[in-house]
């Protein structure tokens, strides 16, 4: 009996709701649906792949919407997916968060409840290998150092002083979140939001940077370095920050919810396409204008 697993989920609709289910599951939350076994195929309703799972939605002839038993859905981006709901006109209620994981829920066509909540982050796979996000602590100050000089060493612009930096910012109580990546008991990756001053429509707004992020060489291009930012994320809205800025690759981090066209309605030295900012709370409406200034730490490198 301990080798049981959950191989699918089933939801009830009503007799008909075919094309409302493949509207909202389908449509609005990208599932695939799946065509249903010749021999089931003529009870109705439609079948959808969930990762390595599945999603029956079947008919009931004395259907009654489930509004306690329900569903939970998880996604790397559950912004995106709240916005995109909100957008069809989808009522949102947020609940308390679990283990550091926020979570909201909402109803689909039918008025089945459904929950929706952040992926686990605190795992992904590298090379096979279990990679553990955590909160970085005082006996990983020499690996961070040697982990910066050796990441930054093989970008286009060589190492800057990017050990330095973190230990500056930590120096001056300017860091917010500070995670590293273990790897078999080694960090293979860190990153740091540090405090920064922020003022918008000529009002102070908590502000958190972005800088820097290190993943070991070896270990490029294995998500490391993405589950690590989007943990970040997380905390600094657990910490209830406004808004963060980046400055980096525009190709890269307006996956995570970063525009330039937000930065750009904003002073600051490092203005220009590579600089770009989100707001933590999705449903918060932009700044007009205002200003932006990263922790006296940046200021005194090089």
């Amino acid at each position: 009996m301990g080798n049981l697993a959950i191989d699918h989920v089933q939801i009830a609709m009503p007799v008909g709701g075919e094309e409302a289910a493949r509207g909202f599951y389908g449509g609005l939350l990208g599932l695939t649906e799946i065509p249903k076994p010749a021999n089931m195929a003529s009870r109705g309703g439609c079948w959808f792949q969930l990762a390595t799972q599945q999603l029956h939605m079947g008919t009931e002839t004395d259907f009654r919407p489930a509004k306690k038993a329900h569903v939970a859905l998880a996604t790397k981006d559950l912004d995106a997916v709240r916005a995109r709901l909100q957008a069809h006109g989808y009522t949102i209620s947020v609940d308390a968060a679990i283990d550091g994981r926020r979570r909201f829920f909402s109803e689909d066509p039918f008025g089945n409840r459904i929950e929706f909540l952040a992926q686990r982050s605190r795992e992904t796979v590298a090379s096979g290998a279990a990679v553990t996000i955590r909160a970085a602590i005082d006996a990983d100050r020499d690996a961070i150092d040697a982990l910066h000089r050796a990441a930054f060493a093989t970008t286009e612009f060589g190492y800057q002083g990017e050990a330095e930096l973190v230990r500056a910012l930590d120096a001056d109580s300017d860091i917010l979140v500070s995670l590293v990546a273990e790897k078999a008991g080694s960090v293979a990756g860190h990153m740091v939001f540090s405090r920064m001053t922020v003022e918008a429509d000529g009002q102070p707004l908590s502000g958190a940077g972005l800088a820097p992020v290190a993943v070991e060489p070896a270990l490029h291009g294995q998500g490391i370095g993405e589950a690590l930012i989007r943990a970040g994320i997380a905390a600094l809205r657990e910490q209830g920050c406004a808004i963060s800025f980046v400055l980096g690759h525009e190709g890269y981090y307006p996956r995570f919810g970063y525009s330039p066209e937000l930065a750009a309605r904003f002073a600051s030295p490092f203005a220009g396409p590579h600089f770009m900012a989100m707001m933590l709370d999705s449903d918060a409406a932009w700044p007009l204008g205002g200003r932006a200034d990263y922790a006296p730490a940046f200021g005194r490198m090089g």
